[in-house]
């Protein structure tokens, strides 16, 4: 359980929604999380949110806790959004009255995913319940809140993220279970020493378990723990089967810790130590059924009697007798306490005994309690008596660039080769070139200039070329002329830009691109061009929006497919300007008639039927229509399917998540064979096998948990004998000894056992200590493999198994109902060989007593005229609840 301190922004949120639900809770601001249920703790009446039967209801609860026990909750978003959730599932599912939830499941899922992204959980909301999975193995609500505490607290601690610690981390992957293994609720014989020791404030400040059963001085003789003790009202006693007989109680007594119920056998009190008692081990969810229907008739009162036989309590009951012995011994403390002086001590200690066991009404039951224990030291005392490669590939990457850059060098030097080429061709055929070097020579400045504005573009580059290839020209005359020739060049060039561009004007769109692409090609041209271009690109803009706007205005109200992609193709080639609203403008229009298109087309089709809506969804994209008008239409098409898909599958399966064995093996199978949209049945499958996962890994776990407590006693270091963690095993390091040995027996002679036919016990006899040969024991077979055979055993075909100590026959062996033997292991190294075999036994005997109703064929029948319980095979008719052990999953 977890307790939380709401802060300020929970507070405002869960204030309002106990206003809104109208009920009477008067909150201390504290969230108690147990289990599944979201407790919201008040003065009297508390608030209580059930994610497993989707109840929110206020109820008086007895849970006595302090606020200084309580978590602060700070600045934590997540653990806000994760208790925030349950106003969203409880809205959508209408238990809390005046708030409505308008999203729909699958959207409600994605948000409550995106929640849990963080932590990687997983969550499936339906209409019936809400369950949550980690890697696909079902937890509870308080796992999450625990996890997110243990986050913030490694956060806060600056810890690794994850323990190193295998058995740590197998204790945390521990789950609640949500059904557990079946239970014979047989209650058996033994003695055991029961000691008493006073109530501390701290036992008192927590004396109430719930269902009635509140602490008492009794401590458990196994671990110690107080015990906790319900007693029924005279003619209210609570039935039991005993390996005796049938007996009524007048009281119980459990262990919160251990899971056992104890209660004195007739005519005892359960200081003498002579009881039945009932264990359900680690199956915590069987426990906490049975505890509440043992609780359900329990009252804090008081019964003047003992625990009775079945055959005396229905004697007595029929017989007047009954009154008088009751009015014996229901007499008043007060009158009992007048012939104390004239008690034996034993008397006055058993006196003790029953008035701490409620055989006595509680009214000054103080007082008296602390007269008889001054009497009892009275007495006492007046006796006195975590390289190379990467270096190789870094080279390889130098080498490739290197000879890219070389390849470019050499490529820029041929067109600069081709281009003096050109130049001197230009150069050669300039008539009058040399002239003008004569002039140069002669110092005639003026005339070279006069002459120099008579020549082209290229005449002018080809003539300072020979100026600074002239020898006979000093350096001073050489840069006054090139100077000279530069300045001519720019005139020019600006000249016939300036003609360009103006040329361009009043032409169409066309024609100003190729202009522009002319002016950008000549690379002849310096700096002179930009000014040019910008001017050009102005011009164009201006002429594209006026034959745009000319082009939009010819396009018709009903565009048809033809004039849709003729008006495209001219639109897109304006692709120097922005056409996004031309665009925009030509698809509306298209849309519009496409749309009605496409509803005539699925009007003419009108699909009645699964197939029919299949066959119009592949002809419907068959059609060419535009993706953004087809979609809504295809959507709805799906959506229809999808509905249809899943009106079937809940059919087969009407809540995966909470399905049984048997029934989700028939619900796989069916569904897996179905004709259903992929997605839905994949997710569908997904659901069911993390359910049929988890109920197989649960059973495993309980499973190996019972034999282990059997058998670990008769083992040695050495025995070789492994019991099948099952989560560990799944997640763990396959270079371990143990993990290697076990899969190697599971890969070998076992396995061919079924997908959910998890292991429980593994015994090597192999001569490498390698796995290979053995035996393996699961729910369902007994797999073996030995020098001579090999083979596989049905559990229902067992008639015994024994462990042989013979010369000749050591080993453990296997006796059939058909009267067959056969050897499943030889001799293994144990303290007590022969009592392995027994306990062996023993549990082969045990999981033949699975019940009926985890049998496929009672599943299989539609209709069931009584109900057998599928925990403990109890056969009854009415209601949900078996009347024996407390099970609520035979709905």
């Amino acid at each position: 359980m977890i307790l939380l301190k709401a802060n300020d922004k929970l507070k405002t949120v869960f204030l309002k929604i106990i206003k809104t639900m109208g009920v009477n809770v008067n909150w201390i601001d504290l969230f108690f999380i147990k289990n599944n249920d979201l407790i919201l703790l008040g003065k009297g009446r508390s608030l209580i949110f059930n994610f497993d039967n989707k109840r929110a209801y206020s109820n008086l609860l007895d849970i006595n806790v302090t606020e200084d026990a309580a978590d602060e909750i700070n600045q934590n978003e997540l653990l806000e959004n994760v208790l925030n959730m349950t106003l969203y599932v409880f809205g959508k599912w209408g238990q809390i009255k005046g708030l409505k939830v308008e999203k729909d499941y699958d959207q409600l899922n994605k948000l409550l995913n995106y929640i849990l992204e963080d932590i990687k959980i997983e969550a499936v909301l339906t209409n019936d319940n809400l369950r949550f999975y980690q890697n696909g193995v079902q937890i509870t609500y308080e796992d999450i809140i625990q996890i997110i505490l243990d986050k913030v607290k490694v956060t806060e601690e600056e810890k690794p993220e994850q323990a190193d610690d295998a058995e740590e981390q197998d204790e945390e992957a521990k789950q609640e279970l949500s059904l557990g293994l079946w239970n014979k609720m047989l209650w058996k014989s033994n003695k055991f020493s029961f000691i008493k020791e006073e109530l501390s404030e701290e036992d008192k400040a927590k004396s109430r378990l719930g269902n009635d059963f509140y602490m008492v001085n009794y401590k458990c003789p196994v671990c110690g723990d107080k015990l906790y003790m319900v007693v029924y009202p005279i003619e209210k006693e609570f039935r039991i089967e005993t390996d005796e007989s049938g007996v009524y109680l007048s009281r119980a007594y459990t262990c919160n810790t251990c899971n056992e119920f104890y209660t004195p056998k007739p005519d005892k009190l359960l200081g003498e130590g002579d009881v039945y008692y009932l264990m359900f081990e680690e199956d915590k969810v069987a426990y906490e059924d049975y505890l509440e229907l043992m609780g359900k008739q329990g009252r804090r009162t008081s019964n003047c009697n003992f625990n009775e036989y079945e055959a005396e309590y229905n004697k007595k009951r029929q017989a007047s007798e009954i009154m008088q012995e009751e009015e014996e011994n229901s007499l008043p403390l007060e009158e009992l306490m007048e012939e104390i002086d004239f008690m034996e001590e034993e008397e006055i200690v058993r006196l003790l005994d029953k008035m701490d066991a409620g055989f006595y009404p509680e009214e000054n039951l103080e007082k008296f309690h602390q007269a008889i224990e001054q009497e009892l030291r009275s007495r006492k005392n007046g006796k006195k008596k975590i390289d190379k490669d990467e270096s190789r590939s870094s080279k390889k990457k130098r080498e490739k660039k290197q000879k890219l850059l070389s390849d470019k060098a050499m490529k820029n030097s041929r067109k600069e080769l081709q281009k003096n080429q050109n130049d001197e061709k230009e150069v050669d055929g300039f008539e009058g070139s040399k002239d003008l070097i004569t002039t140069l020579l002669n110092g005639d400045q003026e005339l070279f200039a006069n002459e120099v504005e008579k020549l082209t573009h290229k005449q002018l580059g080809a003539l300072k070329i020979l100026i600074q290839s002239e020898q006979g020209l000093n350096e001073n005359v050489k840069k006054d002329s090139i100077n000279v020739i530069n300045k001519q060049q720019s005139n020019k060039i600006e000249k016939e830009l300036v003609e360009k561009a103006n040329s361009c004007k009043g032409k169409n769109y066309a024609k100003i691109i190729t202009a522009i692409e002319d002016i950008k090609k000549d690379e002849s041209i310096g700096n002179e061009k930009n000014s040019v271009l910008n001017s050009l690109m102005d011009l164009l803009e201006q002429t594209g929006k006026k034959e745009l706007a000319h082009i939009i205005s010819k396009i018709p109200e009903t565009v048809s497919k033809d004039q849709y992609v003729i008006f495209k193709n001219k639109i897109e080639e304006y692709k120097q300007i922005d056409t996004k609203l031309a665009k925009k403008y030509l698809d509306e229009k298209r849309d519009i008639v496409e749309k009605q298109e496409i509803g005539l087309f699925i009007k003419r089709a009108n699909p009645k039927d699964r197939k029919s809506h299949l066959a119009l969804y592949d002809k419907l994209k068959e059609q060419n229509f535009e993706e953004r008008n087809a979609t809504p239409f295809l959507e709805k098409l799906n959506e229809k399917v999808y509905a249809m898909d899943e009106a079937a599958i809940r059919k087969i399966c009407p809540e995966p998540a909470d399905i049984t064995f048997e029934d989700g093996l028939q619900a796989y199978d069916e569904i897996l064979l179905g004709d259903f949209l992929p997605d839905l049945k994949s997710h569908t499958l997904d659901t069911i096998d993390k359910r049929l996962t988890k109920l197989k890994m649960d059973e495993c776990e309980k499973l190996v948990n019972k034999i282990s407590k059997e058998i670990s006693q008769f083992m040695k270091a050495e025995s070789r004998i492994y019991f099948y963690r099952v989560r560990k095993m799944l997640r763990g390091n396959s270079e371990d000894t143990e993990t290697i040995i076990v899969n190697n027996a599971l890969n070998t002679y076992a396995k061919d056992r079924g997908k959910y036919e998890y292991p429980i016990l593994i015994g090597d006899t192999s001569y490498s200590v390698n796995g290979q040969s053995g035996f393996v024991l699961t729910p369902n077979h007994i797999y073996y493999s030995g020098l001579l055979s090999s083979g596989v055993i049905d559990i229902n075909d067992i008639e015994n198994v024994y462990a042989s100590t013979k010369a000749l026959r050591q080993g453990i062996y296997v006796d059939k109902l058909n009267s067959k033997t056969v050897k499943i292991s030889s001799k293994i190294k144990l303290k007590e060989f022969t009592m392995m075999g027994k306990a062996l036994n023993d549990f082969v005997d045990y999981l033949k007593e699975k019940p009926e109703s985890r049998n496929i064929s009672y599943l299989a029948k539609e209709v069931h005229q009584v109900k057998c319980c599928y925990r403990c095979g109890y056969v009854y008719k009415e209601g949900s609840i078996c009347p024996r052990c407390g099970s609520k999953f035979n709905e």
